[in-house]
Protein backbone atom coordinates (compact mmCIF):
# COMPACT_ATOMS: atom_id res chain seq x y z
CA UNK A 1 0.00 0.00 0.00
CA UNK A 2 2.89 2.57 0.79
CA UNK A 3 4.33 2.25 -2.94
CA UNK A 4 0.73 3.00 -4.23
CA UNK A 5 0.70 6.14 -2.42
CA UNK A 6 4.30 6.48 -3.25
CA UNK A 7 2.67 6.39 -6.85
CA UNK A 8 -0.14 8.96 -5.88
CA UNK A 9 2.06 11.50 -5.02
CA UNK A 10 4.82 11.40 -7.24
CA UNK A 11 5.51 11.72 -11.00
CA UNK A 12 6.66 8.42 -12.69
CA UNK A 13 10.29 8.10 -11.60
CA UNK A 14 13.17 7.96 -15.10
CA UNK A 15 14.74 5.07 -13.44
CA UNK A 16 14.51 3.18 -10.39
CA UNK A 17 17.46 2.10 -8.45
CA UNK A 18 17.57 -0.46 -6.19
CA UNK A 19 20.51 -1.39 -3.76
CA UNK A 20 21.18 -5.40 -4.67
CA UNK A 21 20.40 -6.87 -1.27
CA UNK A 22 17.13 -9.42 -1.16
CA UNK A 23 14.66 -6.94 0.67
CA UNK A 24 15.42 -3.95 -0.96
CA UNK A 25 15.14 -5.51 -4.40
CA UNK A 26 11.91 -7.27 -3.16
CA UNK A 27 10.72 -3.75 -2.09
CA UNK A 28 11.76 -2.10 -5.27
CA UNK A 29 9.65 -4.80 -7.43
CA UNK A 30 6.81 -3.46 -5.72
CA UNK A 31 7.53 0.01 -6.07
CA UNK A 32 7.91 -1.09 -9.70
CA UNK A 33 4.56 -2.32 -10.03
CA UNK A 34 2.75 0.31 -8.00
CA UNK A 35 4.27 2.85 -11.23
CA UNK A 36 3.78 0.87 -14.10
CA UNK A 37 6.02 0.24 -16.53
CA UNK A 38 9.36 0.56 -14.83
CA UNK A 39 12.03 -2.01 -14.33
CA UNK A 40 14.19 -1.55 -10.89
CA UNK A 41 17.85 -1.28 -11.80
CA UNK A 42 20.41 -3.10 -9.71
CA UNK A 43 22.66 -0.41 -8.56
CA UNK A 44 25.60 -2.04 -6.46
CA UNK A 45 26.81 1.52 -4.58
CA UNK A 46 23.57 1.33 -2.85
CA UNK A 47 24.79 -1.66 -1.07
CA UNK A 48 27.73 0.45 0.48
CA UNK A 49 27.38 2.75 3.17
CA UNK A 50 29.12 6.03 2.04
CA UNK A 51 26.62 8.20 0.81
CA UNK A 52 29.85 9.63 -1.55
CA UNK A 53 29.89 6.22 -3.76
CA UNK A 54 26.10 6.56 -4.92
CA UNK A 55 26.63 10.49 -5.70
CA UNK A 56 29.42 8.78 -7.71
CA UNK A 57 27.09 6.48 -9.11
CA UNK A 58 24.10 8.96 -9.67
CA UNK A 59 26.26 10.52 -11.86
CA UNK A 60 26.15 8.77 -14.44
CA UNK A 61 22.46 9.68 -14.90
CA UNK A 62 20.99 12.76 -17.14
CA UNK A 63 20.72 15.84 -14.73
CA UNK A 64 17.39 16.04 -15.36
CA UNK A 65 16.35 12.20 -14.47
CA UNK A 66 13.65 11.57 -11.78
CA UNK A 67 15.84 8.64 -10.12
CA UNK A 68 13.94 6.80 -7.45
CA UNK A 69 16.12 5.25 -5.02
CA UNK A 70 15.62 1.81 -2.58
CA UNK A 71 18.11 0.90 -0.08
CA UNK A 72 18.74 0.96 3.02
CA UNK A 73 19.66 2.50 6.40
CA UNK A 74 21.97 4.05 7.31
CA UNK A 75 22.99 4.61 3.87
CA UNK A 76 20.11 6.61 2.34
CA UNK A 77 20.17 8.85 5.76
CA UNK A 78 23.88 9.83 5.18
CA UNK A 79 22.24 10.67 1.37
CA UNK A 80 19.62 12.65 2.35
CA UNK A 81 21.85 14.60 4.60
CA UNK A 82 24.46 14.96 1.90
CA UNK A 83 22.02 16.41 -0.73
CA UNK A 84 20.55 18.79 1.98
CA UNK A 85 23.82 19.63 2.88
CA UNK A 86 24.05 19.09 6.66
CA UNK A 87 25.61 17.43 9.40
CA UNK A 88 25.48 13.55 9.47
CA UNK A 89 23.28 11.69 11.65
CA UNK A 90 20.31 14.20 12.36
CA UNK A 91 17.67 11.99 14.02
CA UNK A 92 14.93 14.08 11.98
CA UNK A 93 16.40 12.51 8.48
CA UNK A 94 16.26 8.76 9.84
CA UNK A 95 14.20 6.92 7.12
CA UNK A 96 11.76 4.47 8.72
CA UNK A 97 11.08 1.45 6.69
CA UNK A 98 8.49 2.03 3.94
CA UNK A 99 9.52 5.88 3.91
CA UNK A 100 10.35 8.49 1.13
CA UNK A 101 11.63 11.59 0.40
CA UNK A 102 11.67 14.06 -2.51
CA UNK A 103 14.97 15.91 -3.51
CA UNK A 104 14.85 18.43 -6.43
CA UNK A 105 18.74 18.40 -6.85
CA UNK A 106 18.50 21.13 -9.86
CA UNK A 107 22.44 20.93 -10.09
CA UNK A 108 22.93 17.27 -10.04
CA UNK A 109 23.87 14.95 -7.44
CA UNK A 110 27.16 16.68 -6.83
CA UNK A 111 25.50 20.03 -5.70
CA UNK A 112 23.30 20.44 -2.23
CA UNK A 113 19.33 20.32 -2.80
CA UNK A 114 15.91 21.25 -1.72
CA UNK A 115 14.05 19.18 0.30
CA UNK A 116 10.57 18.86 -1.03
CA UNK A 117 8.88 16.63 1.47
CA UNK A 118 9.98 14.06 3.65
CA UNK A 119 6.84 11.38 4.22
CA UNK A 120 6.77 8.42 7.18
CA UNK A 121 5.39 5.30 5.83
CA UNK A 122 2.21 5.13 7.81
CA UNK A 123 0.84 8.46 5.54
CA UNK A 124 1.73 6.71 2.58
CA UNK A 125 -0.05 3.95 3.29
CA UNK A 126 -2.81 5.49 3.80
CA UNK A 127 -2.78 7.67 0.60
CA UNK A 128 -2.34 3.78 -0.89
CA UNK A 129 -5.70 2.68 0.83
CA UNK A 130 -8.47 2.40 -1.65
Amino acid sequence: MAARGLARIVDHPDVLLTSPLTRARATAEIAASAFKRLAPRIEPALAQESAEVVVTALRKHPLDAMIAIVGHEPVLSRLLARFLGVREGDERLAFKKGGAALIDLPHGPSATGQLRWFVKPAILRSLGAD
